[in-house]
């Protein structure tokens, strides 16, 4: 069956975006070397508009910072286009512990300040619980975070996603999702509802990682499979 939107946003972040940054850093690496003025070529700027508009669902500011570090002047001016129309956007403005949650006319967006330096990545973690008929299908590693696809017998996905909190970000559409804290077991977790039958989104953090579960099941099986997370370490 064809995907949903929010399942071809995560894809596309996952496995497309890695592709093209690493594109665009052979190109960045032979530009270091040229000390004569360098004009970009159509395909890394073509790749470059790919990379900006593929960023709307979820950002992981690690891997993007390789890429952004190398050439500042030309993000500044290509990035600078999108981000600034969205600080313009901002409504409120909320922290609670070292999660900030910036809320704006179409999108949340949560960054978490805190540390991971000296940290080992757990690659082991797993959903300990899944509701009847879902299976693992796909594992993929990001150095830094894990993406985790989960299918059940009638074609639907489950999307568990988590990685280092540290320098993370994560957008949500706010204008197709209804928005809901729950605090449970001394865990903040911040729930969307899709009102459009698509995938609810369930985020939260636990100081070493952020976690996201995308699916289309109700609230608190969403709840249930986040309170059974399990590691093999």
């Amino acid at each position: 069956m064809p995907l949903s939107r929010g399942a071809n946003e995560r894809l596309w972040d996952a496995v497309i975006k890695e592709a093209l940054i690493e594109s665009m850093n052979r190109e960045l690496d032979e530009t270091e070397q040229n000390i004569e003025p360098h004009n970009f070529s159509s395909q890394f700027e073509h790749n470059m508009n790919k990379l900006i508009k593929s960023m709307g669902r979820k950002e992981k500011a690690q891997t993007i910072g390789k890429v952004i570090g190398k050439f500042a002047v030309t993000a500044a001016t290509v990035m600078g286009i999108m981000f600034c129309g969205l600080l313009t956007q901002q409504e409120v403005y909320a922290a609670v512990g070292n999660v900030i949650r910036n809320i704006f006319s179409t999108h949340d967006k949560y960054t978490y300040q805190g540390s991971s330096e000296n940290m080992t990545f757990d690659d082991t973690i797993r959903l300990g619980y899944v509701p009847e008929g879902y299976e693992l299908r796909s594992v993929y590693y990001m150095g830094n975070g894990n993406l985790l696809t989960y299918e059940s017998k009638d074609g639907h996905n489950l999307y568990f996603d988590y990685s280092f909190a540290e320098n993370s970000s994560i957008t949500i559409d706010n204008e197709t999702h209804s928005y809901k804290e729950i605090f449970k077991n001394n865990k903040l977790y911040y729930f969307y509802k899709s009102e459009l039958d698509d995938l609810n989104t369930l985020i939260w953090f636990d100081g070493k990682y952020e976690y996201s579960i995308d699916a289309q099941i109700s609230e608190d099986e969403i709840i249930k499979i986040a309170e059974n997370i399990k590691s093999s370490k």
